[in-house]
């Protein structure tokens, strides 16, 4: 009995204790913005460490100390199509500080932190498997197509990374070693990068993708300018899903000024069967990445609901599109707020995209259209050629 009772006595103690070290962690490592002083000894703290790790050897090597590095930690952000904005901002940190290229750093050790930023209800709709494959088929080949990235590369060593970081000269997140974690993503930040014009690279595809994607094409006969319609059909936020009657009245619309239309699912289960029979469907761009921007490069505009590849338009200089639906019941206009964009901007657009706020309907990609046309000289010229 009394052995029953100590040993439930030791194992309160021992929680306590695991629960106390936690919660002096999260205070020291993740100081809240209102406490001031305790941010700045967390930035001495990290800063110590580092000076510390540069005098002493370790067996990782080699490493390329000047150069910068960005490291997307897959702790704290999951393997979406936010890792566009990811390199943008990176990429725009590093051209502030004089540098035109950077090497990125995926890291996806397993963390037992549940402190962590997590995202449940996402995980629970895209499993491990397809969380893995994301790595390898997302994550991997927009490093390869952002042109500010010379290298990446995917780290599972916590011990290594943080040698890396410690003995790098530049990292992003700032303050960052593998410890210090930072939410890789600031919106405010990307948004406020757009606005002040600040320069970037951006994704750009490569002569063999789009080699493959006009060999693709002209198979289909599409040899008039055609405009790309990406599908999103997730169960995940189903607010955001694209309006396919709209697509399949405004894709008629187009035929009849001479415009072809192609369709690209998000996903391989997105697109319906009535549209399979009436318009070519571009099939290797739910394998691809790298096909899917090449095609996008090509289309002479991208159709998007509220979806996160629309970021490998918005991100190359060399795509136009039009973005919709981006107010839902989700995510309104105090949410773009918070992020630093003012309702009814037009960020990423200058004159090859628009951003329309209200809901995706046939007449709201006409409008979006027609807007679209009047601002790209380049875009005018092609459906004008196209009718005559």
């Amino acid at each position: 009995m009394h052995i029953r009772k100590t040993t439930k006595l030791i194992i309160k103690i021992s929680n306590f204790g695991v629960l106390a070290k936690r919660r002096l962690k999260l205070a020291v490592f993740y100081p809240p913005e209102k406490y001031s002083i305790l941010k700045n000894f967390s930035k001495v703290l990290f800063l110590l460490r580092k000076a510390l790790d540069r005098a002493l050897p370790s067996e990782y090597y080699p490493i390329l100390k000047n150069k910068p590095i960005a490291v997307y930690d897959l702790r704290l952000s999951p393997p979406t199509y936010d890792f566009a904005y990811f390199l943008y901002q990176a990429d725009c940190y590093f051209r502030s500080l004089g540098h035109s290229s950077f090497q990125v750093i995926i890291f996806s050790g397993k963390t037992t932190n549940n402190f962590i930023c997590q995202h449940n209800e996402w995980e629970s709709l895209i499993g491990k498997e397809e969380r893995s494959k994301r790595i390898y088929n997302m994550l991997l080949p927009m490093a390869s197509l952002y042109e500010g990235c010379f290298s990446a590369r995917l780290i599972k060593d916590i011990n290594h990374l943080k040698f890396i970081c410690r003995r790098s000269s530049i990292v992003y997140p700032k303050y960052y070693d593998g410890i210090f974690l930072s939410n890789p993503i600031s919106y405010e930040k990307v948004y406020k990068y757009e606005m002040n014009n600040a320069e970037y690279s951006g994704f750009k595809s490569n002569r063999n993708e789009l080699d493959k994607v006009q060999s693709w094409l002209f198979a289909h006969n599409i040899t008039l300018p055609f405009v790309c319609f990406t599908i999103r059909d997730y169960q995940f936020e189903p607010s955001r899903n694209s309006n396919v009657q709209a697509y399949l009245q405004f894709a008629k619309y187009l035929r009849d000024m001479n415009i072809l239309s192609v369709f690209i699912p998000e996903v391989s289960n997105a697109v319906p069967e009535y549209i399979i029979e009436e318009f070519p469907l571009f099939i290797p761009a739910i394998h691809s990445l790298y096909q899917r921007q090449a095609i996008y490069e090509l289309a002479c505009t991208n159709i998007f609901a509220n979806n996160g590849c629309s970021a490998l338009c918005a991100l190359n200089k060399s795509c136009s599109y039009i973005l919709s639906g981006l107010l839902t019941d989700r995510y309104d206009t105090d949410f773009f707020d918070k992020r630093g964009l003012a309702y009814l901007s037009q960020p990423f657009c200058e004159n090859r995209g628009i951003w329309n706020w209200g809901p995706e309907t046939y007449v709201s990609l006409i409008n979006s259209f027609n807007l679209l046309i009047k601002k790209n000289n380049l875009l005018l010229n092609l459906i004008t050629n196209a009718r005559t």
